[in-house]
């Protein structure tokens, strides 16, 4: 009975991370066949900086902005991706895009209205 667990919890797991897979590639494929530009408002490169200097700076231009403006943030601190995901999250900042390019963190916000 042990081991009958065992391949059930196995065979959960595996289809879990087949979808998480599948669901990676479709955004892939949307990622690449519906690349969007964006006129940005204002830029800021905080490359170089590490936690939590890339969210305060991003809050700091964030909060200089008027409601709906778009900003884009780069940044080299891996820290940052999950920093600048939860604070989007938490203020309501819409983030229109994200990506990596190397080492580079690439987000394009939409200030809340």
């Amino acid at each position: 009975m042990l081991n009958h667990l065992f391949i059930e919890s196995s065979k959960i797991n595996f289809d879990s991370f087949i979808i998480e897979i599948v669901q990676e590639k479709k955004v892939k494929i949307l990622n690449e066949t519906e690349k969007e530009e964006f006129e940005v408002d204002d830029e800021l490169d905080t490359r170089g900086l590490f936690c939590p200097e890339p969210l305060f700076e991003t809050r700091n231009l964030s909060e200089t902005l008027s409601p709906g403006k778009i900003f884009k943030v780069i940044a080299d601190d891996p820290a940052a991706d999950e920093d600048l995901h939860r604070w989007a999250k938490r203020t309501g900042t819409e983030i229109l895009s994200f990506e990596k390019d190397n080492d580079d963190l690439i987000f394009i916000f939409k200030k809340p209205e």
